[in-house]
């Protein structure tokens, strides 16, 4: 049995003009779509994979490029003693902000305004990514409510960013309406 190339290579071209002949063209015309249908479905995959491989491999060299991991023994890539102190100093930076949330989580007593350019767009990002994991709600855009006092560390971000000057805190001292 001959297999042709192309498409074919999966079905014999035989098995196809059996088909034709036995039960007309609209039978092998079908098998014929089937089988392309999968090839194409097939070939994507592969390629979705060959994607996943190299964004894989290009993060770890950007890592290694940081100083991050090493492959001393080619193939078992390890954590340098950079990295493991930036995991300690992030990890308990989400301890504190863990205890954090388990103190005042429930508190709505603090309201934290913030105006921050749009040329500083990622640490406005930033900005809000800390106020949820501090547990504070979205009242309107750039608005957040939640329990006060915010920690030390989310202070220490403010003054680090230079973002002391955008960021407005204030405390909820008398509920009820403005009269």
């Amino acid at each position: 049995m001959k297999v042709t190339k192309g498409i074919k290579e999966t079905v014999p071209y035989a098995v196809i003009a059996a088909l034709m002949i036995l039960n007309g063209p609209g039978t092998a015309q079908a098998l014929y779509r089937m089988t392309k249908e999968g090839m194409h479905r097939r070939n994507k995959k592969n390629a979705r994979n060959d994607l996943q491989k190299t964004a894989f491999r290009t993060v770890l060299t950007r890592l290694k490029d940081q100083g991050l991991v090493a492959n001393p023994s080619r193939g078992v890539w390890q954590a340098t003693k950079k990295a493991i102190g930036i995991y300690a100093t992030v990890r308990g930076k989400e301890k504190s902000y863990e205890k954090f949330v388990a103190e005042h989580g429930k508190k709505r007593d603090t309201i934290v305004i913030f105006d921050v350019p749009k040329k500083k767009g990622s640490l406005r990002h930033r900005l809000r990514a800390e106020l949820v994991e501090l547990g504070y709600e979205l009242l309107q855009k750039s608005v957040w409510i939640g329990g006060g006092p915010l920690p030390e560390g989310f202070m220490n971000f403010l003054k680090s960013a230079d973002l002391l000057a955008t960021v407005h805190i204030f405390r909820i001292e008398k509920r009820g309406t403005v009269t």
